[in-house]
């Protein structure tokens, strides 16, 4: 697969698992997506702040590992301290945008500065 994409491109995949995480890391993706944090009604088994430590505590890797999964903002600095690299949002920034500054101050991002972020 690496070999017909460019080399600004990546390859993520999402894990659930201990055992997912594994395989997606001999699989040598980029990054993986590891969640959900939090449950809702449609998902019964959440990770939580202990499930992601014990993964990230067990695999001690360099591969990107981004939580997902219902993060509120009150969430970010304790994934970010269970070993996740990053956080992945989508509901709580589309019911309210003016979270945006709230998240880069969390994630001490630029608010106006575009930055491209490389794996390598």
């Amino acid at each position: 697969m690496r070999k017909i994409l460019y080399s600004w491109q990546s390859i993520g995949a999402t894990a659930h698992t201990l055992q997912d995480c594994e395989t997606l890391i001999n699989s040598e993706v980029d990054y993986i997506g590891l969640g959900p944090y939090a449950g809702d009604d449609y998902v019964a088994a959440a990770l939580g702040i202990n499930g992601y430590k014990a993964i990230t505590d067990v695999l001690k890797t360099n591969t990107v590992i981004l939580a997902y999964g219902n993060i509120m903002t009150a969430d970010v600095p304790s994934l970010l301290n269970s070993g996740a690299s990053g956080i992945m949002l989508s509901t709580e920034i589309s019911d309210n945008f003016n979270l945006i500054r709230k998240y880069n101050q969390l994630l001490s991002a630029s608010a106006v500065a575009e930055q491209k972020h490389t794996f390598k």
